[in-house]
C-alpha cells in the first residue's frame, strides 16, 4: 500500500526532496512508470545524445520555474536521480556512448561532457558563485545582529559557532577561512592580539592587502548577476559566468553601481576577487556548428522526437522549413524569432533590430535577403516594433 501511494504520488508529478515539495513533470517516466503491464521489451525506449540534451533543457526549463535556478546552470547528476528522472540520470552518465541520429548535429565524434556540448555553466563553477553569494548574505545578517552592522572587523569562527550560525561558519570554512576572507573583503581581524602578545598560533595583520571593499556593494553585485542568468535560456557560449560591463549595468540603471565597481579597482580588479570570468571569452566559445545544434534543441524540447534527416535538413543552418513561401507577415514573424533566441548572446535586448552581419554570422542569409526583398531594413524594423541598435545605445550613454 506504501509503494503504491508513492507511485501515484510520483505519477501526479509530485517530486519530494528533502522537506521541500516541487511540481516537477517527470517527462517520459510517468509514461513508463505506468505501463508496468506491458511485456518489459516494449517498454524500452531509444536514447540519443539529441534526446537527452532536450530532456535536460526540458528539466531545467521545469526547475527554474519552481525553484528560481537558472536553466544555464548544469544539475548535479545525483539531482536527476533524487528528482525521480532515473532515465535521464543514466543516458547523462553515458553520454559520450550515445548515439547522435540527426545529421544537423555537430556532435558526432566528441568526446564532450553533456554540460559542455548543451552550452551550460559547469555544476563545480555555478556553486561556487551560489555559495559565495550566500556566503555574504550570511554574513551580512550576522553584523545586523551582533555587531551593529558594522563589518569593520572579521568575526572569530568560534564566535560564529556559539551564536548558533552552523550554516555560515561551514562556508567560512569552505571559502578559504578566516584570514583569507577577512583581507579578501578588507576587514580587520577580530582575533588579532597586540604585537608584544602575539605569538605562531595568533599571528598579527598581514602586510597583504586586496584594496578596499564593501559587503553591500557585493551582495548587490552578485544579486544583479545572477538574475541576468535567470532570463538566459542554454545553450550559453561560452558557459562561464561574467563580470557585467559598464553598459550592462547602465543599461539597467545601476549607475550607482557601476560607480562603485570603480571605486573598488574597476571591473577586472572586482572579477578576479569574486572568481568571475573577466575577457570575451572567445576562447572558450563553442563551435559553431554545435552551437547551432544545440540552439535548435532547445527550441525543439517539448516535441516527442527529434527529428530525422529529412524534415530537419531546412533547419540545420537556422532557415525556415520548405514549403512556406516568404511575404511580409513571414518576415516579421521569423525575425521575432530570430531576435528572441540571438540578441541576448550579444549582451542586446530583443527588442533591437540585428545588423545584416548578425544574420550572417547565424547563416540566416535568406532572412537578410528577404527583408532587403520586402521593403528593407527601415521598413520591416518599424513594421516589426523594433529599434535599431544605435538608437538603442544613445539610451545609455553616459552623461
Amino acid at each position: 500500500a506504501e509503494r503504491q501511494k508513492i507511485l501515484t504520488s510520483f505519477q501526479n508529478g509530485m517530486i519530494r526532496s528533502g522537506n521541500s515539495t516541487t511540481n516537477l513533470k517527470p517527462l517520459s517516466l510517468v509514461s513508463s512508470a505506468a505501463s508496468t503491464n506491458q511485456p518489459k521489451s516494449h517498454r524500452k525506449e531509444f536514447w540519443s545524445k539529441e534526446k537527452a540534451i532536450k530532456e535536460l533543457y526540458q528539466y531545467l526549463e521545469s526547475y527554474r520555474e519552481h525553484n528560481q535556478r537558472p536553466a544555464v546552470w548544469m544539475p548535479q547528476l545525483a539531482e536527476l536521480s533524487q528528482e525521480g528522472y532515473s532515465k535521464l540520470f543514466r543516458a547523462s552518465s553515458r553520454f559520450e556512448k550515445l548515439p547522435c541520429v540527426s545529421v544537423f548535429s555537430s556532435i558526432r565524434n566528441q568526446n564532450e561532457d553533456i554540460h559542455s556540448i548543451a552550452g551550460l555553466v559547469p555544476f563545480r563553477e555555478w556553486r561556487f558563485f551560489e555559495s559565495q553569494l550566500q556566503l555574504l548574505v550570511e554574513m551580512r545578517h550576522y553584523f545586523d545582529l551582533h555587531h551593529n552592522g558594522s563589518e569593520e572587523f572579521f568575526p572569530e569562527p568560534l564566535d560564529v559557532l556559539k551564536h548558533g550560525h552552523i550554516r555560515l561558519h561551514e562556508l567560512i570554512r569552505i571559502h578559504g577561512g578566516k584570514i583569507h576572507l577577512a583581507q579578501k573583503l578588507d576587514m580587520k581581524f577580530a582575533w588579532e592580539l597586540p604585537a608584544s602578545e602575539s605569538n605562531i598560533d595568533n599571528p598579527p595583520n598581514s602586510n597583504l592587502r586586496w584594496g578596499s571593499f564593501n559587503l553591500n556593494f557585493t551582495i548587490q553585485l552578485l544579486h544583479f548577476i545572477r538574475s541576468q542568468y535567470l532570463v538566459l535560456d542554454p545553450p550559453l557560449s561560452p558557459s562561464i559566468i561574467s563580470m557585467p560591463s559598464e553598459k550592462d549595468l547602465l543599461r539597467c540603471g545601476l549607475d550607482e553601481l557601476a560607480l562603485q565597481v570603480v571605486r573598488y579597482g574597476g571591473y577586472e580588479n572586482v572579477a578576479r576577487r569574486l572568481g568571475l570570468a573577466y575577457f570575451d571569452g572567445k576562447s572558450q566559445e563553442m563551435e559553431g556548428r554545435t552551437y547551432r545544434g544545440a540552439r535548435l534543441l532547445w527550441r525543439e524540447r517539448h516535441e516527442d522526437g527529434v527529428l530525422s534527416s529529412t524534415s530537419s535538413k531546412g533547419h540545420a543552418s537556422g532557415r525556415k522549413r520548405q514549403g512556406l513561401a516568404w511575404d511580409e507577415n513571414l518576415v516579421i514573424e521569423e525575425l521575432h524569432a530570430y531576435v528572441k533566441v540571438n540578441m541576448t548572446k550579444r549582451s542586446l535586448p530583443s527588442y533591437v533590430m540585428p545588423r545584416f552581419r548578425h544574420l550572417d554570422e547565424d547563416e540566416r542569409g535568406d532572412l537578410r535577403r528577404s527583408i532587403s526583398k520586402f521593403g528593407g531594413v527601415k521598413h520591416i524594423r518599424d513594421k516589426a516594433g523594433l529599434i535599431s541598435i544605435e538608437e538603442w545605445e544613445k539610451q545609455y550613454e553616459p552623461l
